[in-house]
């Protein structure tokens, strides 16, 4: 399929679409330049976001690995993360990459995309939020339970079974909010 063959499929494909499919597309689609731009020459070099959910994230998890696994694990600071270490040696990075931040602003997009009252929307971004945090923690804590039960496990785990549970949570809130709001 040459160049202009697609571009024809795309045009057809989209005449399909509903007025309101249309709009969300729409709408994402300017989000999500706007996002990455901002996100690529502003947020991510200083860090404004990143930053203090990294802090916060690592500090949590920290504090949960301490109570509630063994004690002996700190946190060091290094460039764009948090080090978590256990007696001292280096264990795990929570670099700004893992701190959720991307996933946080995904979820509110699609949110703001949909047509829906602003209170509505609220109610359904922070138990959003709220989720991902906790599927985050959760996450970050079983990835350091792994390292030291199954490391065999911690590469399939960390790039695989976690992003599609945490995926697969987002969507099923958004379907929620969707069949709440009679959307689908």
């Amino acid at each position: 399929m040459n160049v202009s063959e697609l571009t024809n499929e795309i045009k057809r494909q989209y005449s399909l679409l509903s007025i309101d499919t249309k709009r969300f597309a729409v709408k994402a689609f300017i989000l999500a330049i706007l996002f990455n731009v901002t996100y690529i020459f502003y947020l991510s070099p200083t860090r404004l976001f990143d930053r203090p959910l990294t802090n916060f994230t690592a500090t949590i998890t920290n504090y949960l690995l301490n109570h509630f696994y063994k004690p002996g694990f700190s946190l060091k600071e290094v460039h764009r993360g948090e080090l978590i270490l256990y007696n001292k040696k280096s264990l795990l990075l929570i670099g700004d990459a893992c701190n959720a931040f991307k996933l946080y602003v995904l979820y509110l997009g699609f949110l703001l995309c949909v047509p829906g009252a602003i209170a509505k929307k609220l109610l359904y971004f922070i138990s959003g939020f709220a989720m991902i945090l906790v599927l985050n923690l959760i996450r970050i804590f079983a990835l350091v339970w792994l390292l030291f039960n199954r490391p065999e496990w911690t590469n399939v785990a960390h790039h695989y079974i976690f992003t599609t549970i945490v995926y697969g949570c987002m969507f099923i809130l958004w379907v929620s909010y969707l069949k709440e709001r009679k959307l689908i």
